[in-house]
């Protein structure tokens, strides 16, 4: 009877899966066609709106140049100008390139080119000759060729692969000269732009032609070298086709098939999407995973389906299943006979489920346990409440007698590391814990227990068998670290540095090899070369005793510091910490860098910068454990701070030649922008600096000044009240209205009371 439930559920089961799976390989095929159809049309629309957002761009910069080009001023001063007046309107025409350029994110710089007097406008360098220009022969040629295109790639070798906009201004009537508007463009922002509406992401690559069938742009890995894009069959296919959109599929040299898409514009440019048709599968991918679980659902269904009936059909191996069950069930089992197979045999496989449960959960919270008491033993705390003794906690961790050593990781240099932020801590610790664990597991790796210790530090305890040599311990030991420290850089591209204590045959002395490990670890001030350091090697004998500290070299760094010489000061910092690091003492040489910082913080109060009182240095510097977040923090948190100085020491300085010139041109006419050029900085900065210098507006300074000046020529010449105006630059009735809005009288009245007295 029972191979005949057999046979029936096996042919029920049949039955319902062929049927099944043939079902689902149609659906497959007519959903796989479907999907390739709308991904194709998502890549063809990606492709369509990668063409909007370039032609936008373009349009934008060919508007731009052709109002450059139309604007009066360029045309009537910049070719036929008197040239006295030009030096004016070249700053006229210098300030309508700088405001073309702002107002557009994706210009880079703006050329005017005259072609008779060779003079040349730029952002960049202002006006500069021609033969003093670098970029002179992409000027000639661009002269020479005439390309038909206004957005071309230059190509020379000072400008490769230059994306620009070309304009030629007509001729000059007096001259005959002929102007070029070069409006470069931002090649890099560009193609950062296209990439936006790609689908793909790095698998989609896109192409863009000019009209005369040159590279404009191309991103993406299946386009690579001008020449080689040319030479492709598809591309050549797509120039000569007369369609202005399409797509197809078609093989390249290497025989991959290619989904290609493209979109012609009215100037000729032409717009190329390439997708490779395994990168479509893949990205649809999702549909066979839903297919083939939906296949499966259907199947389990199915054969669930025919073991349920197949059950039913066979009443009496049903009910002697319901009675096992019941008999499970039944509390009162010692009235059941012993010789009852089916009961025992219920009941052995009941119990069998059982242990197994158990011994897993106790494989599962073992760990936990260990863990629990080896950090209980690295912190020198007692035992909670109840729990066992640290004699008792030999038998937990291996049930023999052990020799103990601990291993401290940890990672270095996270500061430059961008893939982690600062308070990435916890994971960090997580991930160094995870990378011990695995190393222990494989085969001839010390057994022991991994504990989350700190931020950033992962602990191990390590055990040995009590007969094992010293020498081969230390084998082990070296042979283990030296295997993470490898892990971490060959699978994480990460850096650590391992320090390992002392080894010891109680287990009570764990927190003894904790604190050998840790000052294993300072070694890293001097040894900048190794990544694994043990505690035996603090033994040796000390240099510190013989170490001289570098005063020579700290004066050569603060001068180059109080000269702004940046690079040469990083130069002698370097020769600072190689200097400190002879005496192969972290003590002495955390000594050493509180007296540089020292030294810095007194030339930086010398220089006048108050500031830096404000800042908890010597906090920050102890918390760097390596010379090169030393050399780093120095570098990026302390030298700038010469900067702020110096423009505290230079803004008085600033203003002082600003009030001189004021009281030395009081007879002439005096502005905002003159003086602003006279100290090299903007109107709205010097306005701002000299309201806090001196607790005036610069307007109010200058009219003061002014005013003294004429109350001086009222009261000691004869010269008239009009005369006097014209001297300081006024009209005589905008003299009066000012003596009469500050002095309260006409300077007549100044003069006759002034007289009098």
């Amino acid at each position: 009877m029972k191979h005949d439930l057999y046979r029936f559920i096996w042919f029920g089961c049949i039955s319902v899966c062929i049927p099944i799976v043939l079902i689902g390989g149609v659906q497959y095929q007519l959903s796989m066609r479907s999907a390739v159809n709308e991904a194709t049309q998502i890549a063809d629309s990606s492709l369509s709106l990668a063409k909007d957002r370039l032609e936008r761009i373009f349009g934008g910069i060919e508007l731009s140049s052709l109002q450059l080009s139309a604007n009066p001023l360029i045309n009537s001063t910049f070719f036929d100008g008197d040239p006295n007046e030009k030096i004016l309107a070249h700053l006229e025409i210098l300030k309508l390139l700088q405001v073309a350029k702002g107002s557009n994110d994706f210009i880079d710089d703006i050329i005017l080119y005259n072609d008779a007097s060779e003079d040349i406008l730029n952002n960049e360098h202002g006006y500069v000759l021609k033969k003093m220009y670098k970029l002179r022969p992409v000027l000639d040629q661009l002269m020479q060729s005439e390309p038909l295109d206004q957005c071309l790639n230059i190509k020379q070798p000072l400008m490769t692969d230059t994306l620009a906009c070309v304009r030629f201004l007509p001729p000059s009537s007096v001259h005959k000269a002929r102007g070029l508007l070069v409006v470069k463009l931002r090649q890099d922002l560009i193609e950062k732009y296209l990439e936006g509406p790609a689908v793909y992401n790095a698998k989609q690559s896109m192409l863009v032609l000019d009209s005369s069938h040159h590279v404009l742009s191309a991103i993406g890995s299946h386009f690579q070298g001008a020449s080689a894009i040319l030479n492709e069959a598809s591309v050549k296919s797509i120039i000569r086709s007369e369609l202005s959109h399409g797509s197809f599929f078609m093989e390249d040299a290497s025989g991959e098939q290619f989904f290609y898409s493209f979109r012609k514009t009215e100037l000729g440019r032409i717009y190329i999407s390439k997708i490779a048709k395994a990168d479509i599968y893949e990205h649809i991918s999702w549909i066979r995973w839903a297919i083939a679980l939906t296949i499966l659902l259907f199947i389990n269904i199915g054969i669930a389906l025919s073991i349920y009936t197949s059950l039913k059909a066979y009443r009496p191996i049903r009910q002697l299943v319901s009675l096992g069950e019941k008999l499970n069930k039944d509390a009162d089992l010692a009235l059941r006979s012993s010789g009852d197979i089916s009961f025992i045999q219920d009941c052995w496989l009941y119990l069998n489920e059982q242990t197994q449960k158990l011994n897993a959960y106790m494989r599962r919270w073992e760990p936990t346990i260990k863990e629990s008491y080896y950090r209980q033993l690295l912190e020198l705390r007692p035992p909670d409440h109840g729990a066992p003794d640290l004699k008792e906690l030999a038998a937990i961790a291996g049930g023999e007698p052990r020799v103990y050593a601990v291993l401290v990781a940890k990672l270095e240099n996270m500061h430059r590391e961008t893939r982690f932020q600062r308070d990435d801590g916890p994971i960090l610790s997580f991930i160094v814990k995870n990378v011990i664990g695995e190393m222990m597991q494989k085969a001839g790796q010390p057994e022991g227990e991994v504990i989350l210790d700190r931020s950033g530090l992962g602990t191990a305890v390590l055990t040995f068998p009590q007969d094992m040599a010293a020498e081969e311990i230390r084998e082990r030991l070296a042979r283990f670290a030296a295997d993470l420290v490898g892990a971490f850089h060959n699978y994480l591209k990460l850096n650590v540095s391992i320090g390992v204590g002392g080894v010891y045959r109680s287990v009570t002395e764990v927190s003894v090899s904790y604190k050998d490990a840790l000052e294993a670890l300072q070694q890293r001030l001097f040894k900048d070369q190794r990544q694994v350091f043990f505690a035996e090697e603090l033994e040796s004998p000390r240099k510190h005793a013989s170490f001289y500290y570098p005063f020579l070299i700290e004066e050569a760094l603060i001068e180059l510091l109080e000269s702004r010489n940046i690079a040469e000061a990083e130069t002698q910092l370097k020769e600072y910490i190689a200097a400190v690091k002879t005496s192969e003492s972290p003590a002495t040489i955390s000594q050493c860098y509180v007296l540089l910082l020292s030294s810095i913080t007194k030339s930086l109060i010398r220089k006048g910068y108050a500031g830096i009182f404000d800042h908890h240095f010597v906090q920050a510097l102890q918390e760097k454990k390596t010379s090169l977040e030393i050399f780093d923090w120095f570098v990026q948190s302390i030298f700038p701070y010469y900067d702020k100085a110096e423009k505290n020491e230079n803004t008085n300085q600033l203003v002082v030649k600003v009030c001189r010139y004021i009281n030395e041109h009081v007879h002439e006419d005096i502005s905002l922008i003159q003086c602003a050029e006279l100290v090299h900085i903007s109107p709205s900065h010097l306005s701002k600096l000299f309201r806090k210098e001196t607790g005036m507006h610069f307007l109010d300074y200058v009219l003061d000044r002014k005013l003294k000046e004429a109350q001086y020529l009222l009261a000691n010449t004869g010269l008239t009240v009009s005369e006097i105006a014209q001297k300081i630059g006024y009209s005589e009735r905008s003299l009066i209205r000012i003596f009469q809005k500050y002095i309260h009288m006409t300077p007549s009245q100044f003069r006759l009371s002034h007289t009098s007295d």
